[in-house]
């Protein structure tokens, strides 16, 4: 897998969205068990906090993406970890994702997705599992690899109770392999500091 700086990549989306780039796809046999990351060619792996899960050090934040050309581009030329949400696109986002990585083999690519949480609902567990079965719905997927609570705006939110069970409840139905408290918030150098021990104790 070959290493790529931003210059590079930016690039390649360049030629794709104008239908110029024509790539062989990338083979890989497991990302997520690809751990020789310091190798020359290879890219950089790092383990995830306490997940266990291996992830490539550079990732492709899809949320302004609305050509495939541009998804294609990236993941042949060796971009494994790619980033939507709930929300991008009214959706939009996520199908396009779900459409481009149907017939790849699944460990051969990682997901995230995010939801923000709406604890004014009285019934937010049920709405928030049901935002999260419908993202994967649009992706085509039956787990994402990293389910994140979405915009937080304070640190009040990480101690309902009500998020808390559902992030796990997720996590133990399979259908993200690493749920427990990923965290985005919206500002971030308000709650980054406040937010560390979360990250520390959940990540």
């Amino acid at each position: 897998m070959e290493k790529m700086n931003r210059r590079k990549f930016l690039g390649l989306s360049a030629l794709a969205s104008a239908g110029a780039l024509v790539a062989p796809q990338t083979t890989m046999a497991s990302v997520k068990e690809d751990v020789s990351g310091t190798k020359e060619g290879k890219m950089d792996i790092r383990t995830l906090g306490k997940t266990g899960l291996k992830m490539p050090i550079l990732s492709m934040g899809v949320m302004r993406a609305d050509n495939p050309a541009v998804v294609r581009a990236a993941y042949n030329s060796g971009i494994t970890f790619f980033d939507t949400a709930h929300g991008y696109q009214r959706g939009r986002n996520e199908e396009m994702l779900g459409e481009f990585f149907k017939d790849k083999d699944r460990d051969s690519f990682i997901i995230a997705t995010k939801v923000k949480p709406d604890l004014s609902s009285g019934n937010f567990e049920a709405e928030y599992e049901e935002q999260m079965n419908l993202s994967l719905r649009r992706l085509q997927m039956d787990y994402v690899d990293i389910f994140y609570a979405h915009a937080i705006e304070s640190t009040g939110i990480l101690n309902d109770p009500r998020l808390v069970k559902t992030l796990k409840n997720l996590r133990k139905m399979g259908k993200s392999d690493t749920s427990d408290f990923l965290l985005m918030p919206i500002n971030r150098r308000r709650l980054t500091k406040r937010l560390r021990p979360a990250f520390t104790k959940f990540v």
